[in-house]
């Protein structure tokens, strides 16, 4: 970054993306006019210099993909007080999140994923201070200890990333959780429920993204699920789920991906399923649905043209063949690809 940068002393916006400048973030960056924030995806080298204190009106800072290390610098971005956007996603931070972040009490969208040594725990007292969080991103970190129940209720909670953590438990409270989630992501967690809620349906009617793969979830699919005119995406894959696909799911006409593979799911694919009209990425394989299954042309098949790609994946011999599929799998033998016809 050139030091001439600094002779536009009254910048409030700057974004630079994908530049490797591969060097620390300079100690000269000071612009107390700055509202936003950008050098993402540049290589940037060390941590952040205590010469963005100065900058007491940024509202947004974003330092995703670079090669920040060490800890979180909570010295430096606690005195950013009128932060509201903080992503410091996919760098190499260590050590555990301090819970002197609770100083940013404006915060609404904040970023810390795929930190890969990031560990501790998520404090209480962050659900107290962050009393307007919309989205928490926490993918692919190693934190631990119990996650609190309380984040849940914020109000204006929107996103909720936990996915690929090490929670000894992920509590999820089924009352007061915030009315305006669109996103519960806990794939990979220790998550408490023993069954899928049925009040997800009741009282989250904006729910675009359910991830509870990979978790220790049981039970039925829940036939108010169907209720979810906004679902887009549900992923059920590698848990304890069972039963059958209710056809009450085919009134989730948002939906574009189902994924209920390595599942205690039988029976028969609902054709109210089948005749989802954006369904384009179905994973089935790995459970003991059965034939027939709806793949005719107003059924899965008709979307395998869509510019956005069709995925749909089954153990076509168990469901006596399939007319669309682009992997067939075997238990002993794994999937393969089919090749176009």
């Amino acid at each position: 970054l050139p030091p001439e940068l600094l002779l536009l002393s009254n910048m409030n916006f700057f974004e630079l993306g994908g530049a490797q400048i591969d060097t620390p973030i300079p100690d000269w960056l000071s612009f107390p006019s700055m509202g936003y924030l950008g050098l993402t995806n540049c290589g940037l080298l060390g941590s952040i210099p205590q010469s963005l204190t100065q900058m007491s009106n940024l509202e947004g800072l974003s330092l995703y993909a670079n090669d920040l290390d060490g800890n979180v610098p909570v010295d430096v971005l606690a005195t950013l007080t009128k932060l509201t956007f903080l992503d410091l996603g996919n760098n190499q931070y260590t050590g555990e999140v301090p819970e002197g972040l609770n100083a940013l009490t404006d915060m609404k969208i904040l970023y810390l994923e795929e930190n890969g040594n990031l560990t501790g725990i998520v404090h209480e007292s962050y659900t107290t201070a962050w009393t307007q969080l919309e989205i928490l991103g926490l993918r692919d970190c190693n934190m631990t200890g119990s996650f609190p129940a309380a984040m849940w209720t914020i109000p204006t909670l929107k996103s909720m990333e936990l996915d690929g953590n090490n929670f000894l438990d992920v509590d999820f409270p089924l009352e007061n959780r915030s009315p305006l989630l669109e996103r519960i992501s806990v794939s990979g967690t220790r998550l408490t429920l023993p069954t899928i809620p049925v009040e997800l349906a009741q009282q989250h009617p904006s729910l675009r993204t359910i991830d509870m793969s990979v978790t220790e979830v049981g039970g039925p699919i829940p036939t108010e699920l169907g209720l979810l005119v906004n679902l887009t995406n549900l992923y059920l894959y590698e848990t304890n789920v069972d039963g059958t696909i209710p056809s009450e799911l085919g009134a989730a006409t948002s939906l574009v991906e189902l994924a209920v593979s390595q599942t205690n799911l039988d029976g028969t694919v609902p054709t109210e399923v089948g005749a989802l009209p954006d369904l384009i990425r179905i994973y089935l394989e790995q459970t003991n649905i059965l034939g027939p299954l709806p793949d005719e042309e107003d059924q899965f098949c008709k979307n395998q043209e869509s510019e956005d790609g069709f995925d749909f994946w089954t153990d076509c011999d168990e469901v006596g063949g399939c007319a669309c599929c682009t992997y067939c799998c075997v238990d002993e033998e794994g999937c393969e690809e089919v090749a176009e016809q």
